[in-house]
């Protein structure tokens, strides 16, 4: 017996859940480098990156991040992340 799910049946979910699992992520930013957000000039460590953390709606690859004052843990898609808004300070083995 076939499901639905959303638009999709449970075949149609499995083998798009196994395709997207085989991707090879090209990241800008790798787990535990500095990052510095252009406008606030506010520091920030990379905690987790999008080869291991999604946004569940949609299965979005994204990072989660820490202010490196506070320890806040913010998650930000990969796409936003990287578009510029953030850039480089220091390599995680720096």
């Amino acid at each position: 017996m076939t499901k639905i799910i959303g638009q999709e049946t449970t075949k149609e979910y499995i083998d798009r859940r196994i395709e997207e699992s085989r991707v090879i992520f090209y990241t800008k930013f790798s787990e535990r480098s500095i990052v510095r957000h252009i406008k606030t000039g506010k520091e920030y460590r990379i905690f987790i990156g999008p080869e291991k953390c999604r946004i569940e709606n949609g299965s979005v690859p994204a990072y989660v991040y820490h202010d490196v004052e506070y320890s806040v843990l913010w998650v930000l898609p990969q796409v936003e992340m990287e578009d510029g808004r953030f850039e480089a300070v220091k390599n995680a083995w720096a």
